[in-house]
């Protein structure tokens, strides 16, 4: 009888542990709130550059979401830029870590991956397979989300000591609110929102282009999941 039982119990026990395992799952690898400390990262950027090899530049830089059904991820685009032309940001769930991949100034392809610590630096690591040195990409906001600074190093295979290629500090373009002032959120990413977007009368805001595309291709669903939320 004891037997019966259990056989009788275990598909409903299997369905209950693998439910509970894809939901933890889910919620663990969902891409908008991994990516979440990085909204500040959001918008456009005014930048004065200096390389090792090559003097000051200034340069005008985007940072901005893009989704893909369940998906999402980060793009950056640099226009007068010395070191990188284009790159994505995305959450590596497997690793736990986030992997850059980016395209420099002479279309050379960049692919590094690292973690987010305490302070909200940013530490890409990588190696190039060519020359075998160490890569590293150091990434972080300051002062309130106003300026977004970038070192990109490289060190001798198996070396500690670090030279510093290209460093850049940027402001981020359109600052109209004051510290301590109510912001809006973004309906989105839940991230600093700067544009407008209405849905049925009412009036929502977005941080970024891909955001108002998420957002105009099915307002319901953003609203829907906007406003649980904020219950």
């Amino acid at each position: 009888m004891k037997r019966l039982l259990t056989l009788a119990l275990l598909p409903a026990l299997v369905w209950a542990v693998a439910h509970q395992s894809n939901a933890a799952d889910k919620e663990k690898t969902d891409p908008r709130a991994a990516l979440a400390p990085f909204n500040d990262y959001v918008g456009s950027w005014q930048g004065d550059g200096k390389a090792k090899k090559g003097g000051n530049w200034a340069e005008t830089s985007e940072w901005g979401w893009k989704f893909k059904g369940d998906d999402a991820w980060l793009i950056f685009k640099a226009k007068d830029g010395k070191f990188l032309k284009t790159a994505e940001l995305r959450y590596v769930p497997e690793k736990k870590e986030f992997a850059f991949t980016g395209v420099d100034a002479s279309d050379k392809k960049i692919a590094l991956q690292g973690a987010i610590d305490d302070k909200g630096y940013l530490t890409l690591l990588g190696t190039d397979p060519a020359t075998k040195e160490q890569l590293k990409l150091v990434m972080f906001i300051a002062g309130d989300g106003i300026f977004f600074n970038y070192r990109y190093q490289h060190a001798k295979e198996g070396s500690k000591l670090f030279v510093t290629d290209y460093e850049m500090k940027a402001k981020k373009d359109g600052e109209v609110f004051k510290p301590g002032s109510k912001q809006p959120v973004c309906v989105v990413s839940g991230g600093l929102g700067t544009m407008a977007v209405t849905f049925k009368g009412a009036t929502y805001y977005v941080c970024c282009s891909g955001c108002r595309d998420a957002f105009n291709e099915n307002p319901e669903k953003w609203v829907k999941e906007f406003n649980a939320k904020k219950k």
